[in-house]
């Protein structure tokens, strides 16, 4: 058997004393990584062009010469497969944004040793858990989510008026994916000095202020309309969003009382399962991940409780059992999972609740 290859890790620092620090702290791991210390963007660029695309990059945002924000963009073109990570003081929330779909995570300084060890290891099981290097590039390329132009384009008009408040923006957003996503992963980055994750729409959409909300979606490398006419022949747009915005609606009200064979064999992996790590590698908290990636067979993961998972698995349910014009077809309730939980017997109230207030969403169509 041919032995496995090492993974290979570059970090990148101008101060000499940090890059030292680093190689002391990762010295247990040198039997398994292949680890590699530059003192400039411009090193580590010439090392890649004469060695080749590196697993993880973790750079400093500050340097002389090429700015880390240069060199992640630079990798990003020429290495998407490459998991970037940014090492930074405190840049500030509209720094955070401008870079937010080249750096998959930032990370304060001085960084915690077993935190950046904790996120290197679990950033290498995400990509094991991928095994198709195509899924990989396109997992590792995707800087944001694209949104719907009808709801992109009442966001614009919100922050346009001066009147617009915090809650009224915040109202819009959560009836989006693409601007939900990458707020959460914004304002969890280890940079804003938060306490714990925010899973919270409305909460993140407040710690960040209309003015940094503004700022994101006004950038186009950020946050984009979709464009129906980049989508492949008979795939229905509009059906597939306002089939993600009913389970959203659906698992919200579930909270307060496809088919998945077709996907692997053409795409190498699940929906789910793209957009679970996909979540993770940005750093959004577990709970959200985990409802992602196992919301179409909660019973695979490791929840005994009812969660977040319970709750989008079942409107999932609820929405593919109702609507037939959706592109994926209904693969059935787990009722493995809803008997441990003890929850069968809830099945219709929570039909009741979810379907009671349907018109509320033709506001955003």
């Amino acid at each position: 058997m041919e032995p496995k290859s090492m993974k290979r890790i570059i970090f990148v620092d101008d101060d000499v004393n940090i890059g030292q620090g680093m190689k002391r702290m990762l010295r247990p791991m040198r039997n398994e990584w292949d680890m590699v210390f530059c003192t400039s963007g411009e090193e580590a660029v010439q090392l890649m062009k004469e060695t080749g695309a590196f697993d993880i990059i973790v750079s400093d945002m500050h340097m002389p010469g090429m700015g880390g924000d240069e060199l992640l963009k630079h990798v990003l073109e020429e290495y998407p497969q490459s998991i970037r990570f940014c090492l930074s003081g405190s840049p500030g929330a509209d720094t955070v944004i401008k870079t937010s779909a080249i750096v998959h995570q930032f990370l304060a300084k001085p960084c915690d040793p077993s935190f950046l060890l904790g996120l290197i290891i679990r950033a290498f099981e995400l990509g094991d858990q991928l095994s198709d290097k195509r899924i990989q590039s396109i997992l590792m390329d995707v800087g944001g989510v694209p949104s719907m132009p009808v709801v992109y384009n009442k966001i614009k008009k919100a922050m346009e008026d001066p009147a617009t408040t915090v809650d009224i923006v915040s109202e819009l957003i959560e009836t989006d994916a693409g601007l939900s996503s990458k707020i959460l992963q914004i304002v969890n980055t280890a940079d804003m000095g938060l306490a714990q994750r925010v899973t919270n729409v409305v909460q993140a959409t407040t710690l960040l202020g209309l003015e940094n909300i503004r700022n994101l979606v006004l950038m186009a490398e950020v946050f984009q309309p979709a464009d129906a006419d980049s989508m492949p022949e008979n795939f229905d747009l509009d059906s597939l969003w306002n089939h993600c915005l009913q389970v959203a609606k659906y698992a919200k009200s579930i909270s307060g009382t496809e088919s998945i064979d077709k996907e692997k064999e053409i795409v190498g992996a699940t929906h789910a399962e793209i957009g679970g790590l996909l979540l993770e590698l940005w750093g959004l908290p577990d709970p959200i991940v985990e409802a992602i990636i196992f919301h179409t067979n909660p019973s695979m993961s490791s929840q005994s409780e009812f969660s977040a998972l319970t709750s989008l698995h079942v409107a999932n349910y609820f929405c593919e059992d109702k609507d037939d014009a959706v592109v994926v077809d209904a693969e059935g309730i787990d009722t493995i999972h809803l008997e441990e939980l003890m929850l069968t017997a809830k099945m219709e109230e929570w039909y009741d609740i979810c379907h009671e207030d349907d018109d509320e969403l033709e506001k955003y169509r």
